[in-house]
C-alpha cells in the first residue's frame, strides 16, 4: 500500500507519537467525597436558609426545594448544642407558617411539628 500522508485507515495521523509513542498527559480530577460538615458549616447552611426564607414574601422554592429543606432542617438543627439548633428551627418553622408552606410540599417529619395526623 503506497503512503499517501494518511498513516491508519481512517485519516488519523497521530501528533508527536500520540498514537503508539509517548502517553498524552491526562489531567484527572480529584475524586471528593461528600463534604465534612462541621457545626459551622451546619449553621451557616441553616442561616442562609432561614434569610432566604425571610426575605421572601412568597414561598422561595418550588415543591422538590422545599421538601428537602424541610425534612433536612430539623437535623441540621441536632448538630447545634445549647438551644442554638432548637431556636433556629423555631425561626425557620415560624417563616414556613409565615410563608404558608402547603402541607403536602413540606418534608414528612413537619407534620409531627404542626400537630397534623400522619
Amino acid at each position: 500500500m503506497a503512503k499517501t500522508g494518511m498513516d491508519d485507515l481512517f485519516g488519523q495521523i497521530p501528533q508527536g507519537g500520540a498514537l503508539y509513542g509517548e502517553a498524552a498527559a491526562v489531567s484527572v480530577p480529584a475524586i471528593k467525597g461528600p463534604p465534612v460538615h462541621t457545626p459551622d458549616t451546619i449553621r451557616a447552611i441553616m442561616l442562609d436558609l432561614l434569610a432566604e426564607a425571610s426575605a421572601a414574601k412568597v414561598m422561595p422554592w418550588d415543591a422538590a426545594d422545599l421538601r428537602y429543606h424541610t425534612a433536612m432542617y430539623p437535623y441540621y438543627a441536632e448538630w447545634l448544642k445549647g438551644g442554638e439548633g432548637d431556636r433556629l428551627m423555631a425561626l425557620f418553622k415560624a417563616e414556613m407558617d409565615r410563608l404558608n408552606a402547603p402541607v403536602d410540599h413540606v418534608g414528612p417529619n413537619w407534620r409531627d411539628l404542626w400537630g397534623l395526623a400522619a
